[in-house]
Order: C-alpha cells, then structure tokens, then sequence
C-alpha cells in the first residue's frame, strides 16, 4: 500500500506522463511524493478514490474497527503543497478538470458511497 504515488513520480522525474490512481487510505503513506512534484516544478496528476478508510485492510480482515475508518483529507495535503485540487462525487466530473493541459500539478478526489 501507498506505492502509487512514489512509483509514478520515479517515472515522471524519468522523463515519462502519468496518472496516478491512489485510494485515500494509501495516499497517507507517501504524500511527500507531492512534495518533491512542487520542488522540483514536475508535472504530476492524481486523482484519489477516497471510500473513507484503508479499504484493503477491512475486507482483507473482514474487521469493523475504527482505526480502519480514519477521515482523511488529501486536498487539504494537496493543497499545502502547491497543487490544484478538485473534490466530487462522480468521476465524470472531475476526470476532465484532471487532464486539462492547464495547470501542472492537480489533485481529484472522488469520494465514493458504499
């Protein structure tokens, strides 16, 4: 968990584009990654699934408990760190916002209902 972030920034930082597709719960491992994208003025897009919670973990021990539910907030880290950022509840909506050439470094969050 929490790869994402870093992984695409190794191949931007190497020449190539990326989209990074991360959950909420895995953003919060690496989010220094963004840090390095406004340091070193790269071009990054990100856009963020947040189901409000580590996900992976609650299905993998079919276990309720409320350290599996932290409320996040990646816009908010997104933000501190020079990026754009735009928050919806339907991809559609958002996913052009993402892409348009306007704009280095943006994060999208979608926030999805169970």
């Amino acid at each position: 968990m929490g790869w994402a972030l870093p992984a695409s920034l190794g191949y931007i930082t190497a020449g190539g584009k990326a989209v990074t597709l991360i959950g909420d719960g895995s953003f919060h491992f690496s989010p220094q990654a963004l840090w390095t994208a406004s340091q070193y003025d790269l071009e990054m897009r990100v856009l963020v699934l947040n189901n409000n919670g580590y996900e992976s973990l609650r299905g993998r021990a079919d276990y309720q408990a409320n350290f599996f539910n932290p409320r996040t907030f990646p816009l908010r880290i997104a933000e501190a760190y020079g990026f754009e950022t735009f928050e919806t509840g339907n991809f559609r909506d958002g996913i052009d916002w993402l892409m348009e050439r306007r704009g280095k470094r943006r994060v999208l969050e979608v926030t999805l209902d169970h």
